[in-house]
């Protein structure tokens, strides 16, 4: 299957001119922001905390799986 071939229009004087002054404007927008973006600091907080891990490995069906076998 050919592609449709699409004819070129040319847009009025007066949309092409505020298109490419929107364009420009937004350009210089994000250059602007960009330049007077201030570096920024992070760090790392970490609170030492004592947890047992042994509790939280057991499961609640444990028991009852030795109970009531499957089998």
């Amino acid at each position: 299957m050919q592609p449709m071939k699409r004819n070129c229009v040319g847009l009025p004087w007066s949309l092409e001119h505020r298109l490419s002054g929107y364009a420009l404007a937004a350009s210089a927008a994000g250059v602007g922001v960009v330049a007077l973006a201030q570096p920024t600091e992070a760090r790392i907080v970490y609170t030492p905390a004592h947890v047992e891990c042994s509790n939280l490995l057991k499961r609640p069906w444990d028991g009852w799986l030795k109970a009531h076998p499957v089998c």
